[in-house]
């Protein structure tokens, strides 16, 4: 079972770790969206955690799912693999 550290404002910490030039295109697509990259990583989980919860009624997180089987379910990794096609 994974850790959550939870934070005072019902917020939890996650981290994640990636490559350092990956990272920059994430960077680059966050600000050309106007928002940090923590908060665009947190509006794409929002959106795709939304979309799983619709088509398959409501996601059973309770259940032992490692880290990158939900980031798979919820489509996240998807979009991670399209930074790393974005030319630098």
């Amino acid at each position: 079972m994974k850790r959550i550290i939870t934070l005072s404002n019902d917020s939890a910490r996650f981290t994640l770790r990636i490559d350092s030039e990956f990272l920059q295109r994430f960077h680059y697509i966050a600000d050309y969206n106007a928002r940090s990259a923590n908060r665009k990583s947190e509006v794409l989980i929002k959106k795709h955690v939304a979309k799983f919860e619709k088509a398959y009624r409501e996601a059973k997180l309770q259940q032992s799912v490692s880290t990158p089987e939900l980031l798979a379910i919820c489509g996240f990794i998807e979009t991670l693999n399209f930074c790393r096609k974005m030319p630098m």
